[in-house]
């Protein structure tokens, strides 16, 4: 009897180690704006793509990493078959509890871009049209959008709600702070006249799967390396914006 209870230990401490060294299953959640997201046939780069691939290399496993539709994340994480996603916030997450969280990577803030000068408070926009994306919701204006002090105007896209405001379709506009100075370097005039009211701050975060291989202390320990190296701040300064701490 004590043979077999010592094979059977055995057995489970190899499993134990074997699992600990598969593969980690990184996802990108498809439809980001760049520079946090390009797509060029299979390959992944931008913001997002080169922190995720920095990550699975300081967690000391392989790893692969895939992009997932809104819809399927949820349906993955709660089988199991991705571990992690790290543009994720709680303040925005559907079903939030489905995950388990990690630290703050860097904080997302949005911006409402409009014709100066601007109001110094969201209520000043009473009355007013603004370009907003189809499918997002923002809390800060729920009130306003439902009792029809304000309107939206649904884009596709950030960037096609910048081209509607230059070319003075749109006088007002909610835009990400990291895909605005994107775009400003092509069109460095875009905040001539104009400024910004700041709309809200997200901290962003890696969301990881309770049934994933990763574990939150593993992963919070690569985001501390990540963040004390130097190495995410470089990532998004070659993508022309400053981290936003």
């Amino acid at each position: 009897m004590a043979l077999l209870t010592f094979f059977t230990a055995f057995l489970f401490m190899a499993n134990v180690k074997a699992d600990s060294g598969l593969p980690v299953r990184a996802a990108v959640p498809a439809g980001l704006p760049p520079p946090l997201l390009f797509e060029k046939g299979e390959e992944l780069t931008g913001i997002v793509p080169e922190y995720t691939r920095a990550l699975i290399e300081l967690l000391g496993h392989k790893g692969s990493m895939s992009l997932l539709p809104r819809n399927r994340i949820i349906k993955d994480f709660r089988q199991g078959s991705a571990d992690f996603l790290c543009y994720a916030s709680y303040a925005w997450a559907d079903e939030r509890d489905t995950y388990n969280w990690a630290d703050t990577l860097f904080t997302k803030r949005e911006w409402i871009l409009g014709p100066a000068p601007m109001p110094k408070e969201i209520k000043g926009l009473k009355g007013k049209t603004i370009g907003t994306m189809l499918g997002y919701f923002y809390p800060d204006l729920e009130k306003m959008l439902k009792d029809g002090s304000l309107h939206r105007e649904d884009g596709p896209s950030e960037e096609a709600n910048l081209v509607k405001l230059r070319n003075h379709h749109l006088e007002y506009l909610i835009v990400d702070e990291v895909f605005l100075n994107y775009y400003k370097k092509n069109n460095p005039d875009i905040e001539k006249g104009r400024e910004r009211l700041l709309l809200r701050e997200y901290p962003v975060s890696c969301a990881l799967s309770k049934k994933g291989r990763v574990t939150v202390k593993e992963l919070n320990k690569a985001i501390a390396k990540l963040k004390s190296s130097g190495k995410l701040q470089e990532i998004f300064k070659k993508y022309g914006t400053p981290i936003l701490e």
